[in-house]
C-alpha cells in the first residue's frame, strides 16, 4: 500500500521523496510513513500547521541534552540508592558506570552530529515536528521547495 492510497477525496500528489520515510506533499497536506511499514496510516501535517521549513547545519543538539541528562542520572541516582535504599556499592557503582557510558555516546554522536538537514516546524509548538527531519540532498531539497511554494 502506498501513501496514495491515504489521500482524501480530489487531493493530488505535488511532490514525493523517499528515504527511511515515504513522504508525499498533496495540495492539501504533508504526508509522511515509514519505508518499511507502508500500510501504516500516515503521519500528516496541514499547511496551516507549518511555520516553516529551515535548512540546520548546526549540531543536533537532542544528543547533547541526552548526554547531559546521563551525566546528571549517573551522579545522582547510584548516590540516592545508596543513600536512601542501601544498595551495595558495586551496584551502585556499575549503575554509574553504564550510565557514564551513554553519556560519553551521546556527546560523540553530538561532536560528530554536524550534517545538515531539513527540520518542518510547527505553528503549534515544536513538539509536534522534532522528528519532521528530511536530509540534505538534491531529492530532499525539491521536495521541501514543493512544500515551501504551499507555504
Amino acid at each position: 500500500m502506498s501513501v496514495e492510497t491515504h489521500l482524501h477525496g480530489d487531493e493530488s500528489v505535488q511532490a514525493r521523496y523517499q528515504g527511511d520515510w515515504v513522504w508525499c506533499c498533496t495540495d492539501r497536506r504533508v504526508l509522511r510513513v515509514p519505508a518499511a511499514v507502508p500500510d501504516e496510516a500516515p503521519d500528516t501535517l496541514a499547511y496551516d500547521e507549518i511555520e516553516r521549513v529551515s535548512l540546520v547545519a548546526g549540531r543536533d543538539v537532542r544528543y547533547l541534552v541526552g548526554a547531559l541528562t546521563a551525566v546528571l542520572l549517573a551522579t545522582l541516582v547510584p548516590a540516592l540508592l545508596m543513600g536512601l535504599a542501601n544498595v551495595d556499592v558495586v551496584p551502585a557503582s556499575a549503575l554509574s558506570g553504564g550510565l557514564g557510558l551513554t553519556a560519553l555516546a551521546g556527546f560523540v554522536r553530538w561532536l560528530r552530529s554536524r550534517e545538515p538537514y531539513y527540520q518542518f516546524q510547527g505553528a503549534t509548538g515544536p513538539d509536534t515536528t522534532t522528528d519532521w527531519r528530511l536530509p540534505d540532498d538534491e531529492a530532499a531539497a525539491a521536495f521541501v521547495e514543493a512544500v515551501r511554494r504551499r507555504l
